[in-house]
């Protein structure tokens, strides 16, 4: 599949909850319903991606970096599943930037997750709306990677 662009660069901003944290979470939503509210923060993660041209190699740039040959040899899953998810697995680089460090309660992998699909989609010419690419990475994170979690980051990340 030819792209229809050769270089893509997302911004996507963290969240914090204010009040009703966890009622998004499924053992509870399910029975009562859930309500928070939440904001999006000045500090966020940048994902770029871009064609390699002289190459079918796949090139990572996380807190790693890693060249593959095929899709399965990625070590980072995040990355490795929206790849497949948008059928991408040669000639492209992925690389991650994060102002603030992972696992400190502000939904980062969520937010990584919501900046590959908004960048895959435009990379690969998709136009999906803020509410497919919550979807999207939801899907993704949730039921393709078994991550447990709620629904509001990736929604709020990509809102």
């Amino acid at each position: 599949m030819k792209n229809l662009v050769d270089f893509i660069i997302t911004q996507t901003p963290y969240r914090i909850s204010l009040g009703g944290g966890g009622t998004d979470l499924p053992f509870y939503s399910n029975e009562r319903g859930g309500e928070l509210i939440t904001a999006a923060i000045n500090q966020y993660m940048t994902v770029s991606i871009a064609s390699r041209p002289l190459d079918d190699k796949i090139l990572v740039q996380t807190t790693d970096v890693q060249f593959c040959e095929e899709l399965d040899d990625i070590s980072n899953n995040i990355v490795k599943e929206s790849l497949r998810y948008f059928n991408l697995s040669k000639a492209i680089q992925v690389a991650t930037y994060s102002t603030i460090p992972s696992g400190i309660g502000l939904g980062t992998s969520s937010t990584l997750m919501v900046g590959l699909v908004n960048g895959f989609s435009m990379f690969t010419g998709q136009k999906l709306s803020k509410m497919d690419i919550g979807f999207i990475a939801h899907h993704i994170e949730r039921e393709i990677l078994g991550m447990e979690g709620g629904v509001q980051d990736q929604y709020i990340a990509a809102f």
